[in-house]
């Protein structure tokens, strides 16, 4: 997980997906590992018979590894992120905040918008182009999206 939160154009939004992601699939192998199903442990599941002792410890030590990711980004996880930001093709414009609503409008019916967001395969919002284009949309997504997720970034630079 360590690895998949560095890099350039990391984003606040990455991070959310990519720890909550790992809460969720630890969350999973817990419950798998409750019902004696040990396909993600490739040690235990080569072991004739698991005792009771080691069973417990392994299953704490899960639970407490999603208890401390949930307490250490409990911020992260209560961050909401407007659906525009990253499906703005499928967004309802009454859903969105009166200011935006016009860029949005512009922006869901710009066909070459697609194309850069393909492209390059960055937010859109971070396009130069579109910057120029929607410049208080961009600028929103900016403030949501380019705070450091995390030291990499700043030790980057």
């Amino acid at each position: 997980m360590n690895a998949e939160l560095q890099g350039t154009n990391k984003t606040l939004l990455d991070s959310k997906t990519k720890i909550f992601g790992f809460v969720t699939r630890v969350s999973q192998c817990r419950v798998e590992l409750s019902q004696r199903e040990f396909v993600n442990f490739v040690c235990l599941n080569s072991c004739n018979d698991v005792s009771d002792r080691v069973f417990n410890v392994i299953t704490s030590h899960l639970q407490s590894m999603v208890t401390d990711i949930m307490q250490r980004f409990v911020d992260l996880s209560e961050m909401g992120f407007p659906g525009w930001l990253t499906q703005y093709k499928l967004v309802e414009l009454g859903d969105v905040e009166q200011q935006f609503q016009n860029e949005l409008a512009d922006l869901q019916n710009d066909s070459s918008a697609e194309v850069v967001h393909k492209g390059k395969c960055q937010f859109m919002r971070l396009d130069e182009e579109i910057i120029e284009n929607c410049p208080n949309l961009s600028k929103h997504a900016q403030n949501l999206l380019l705070p450091f997720p995390t030291s990499y970034l700043v030790e980057c630079a």
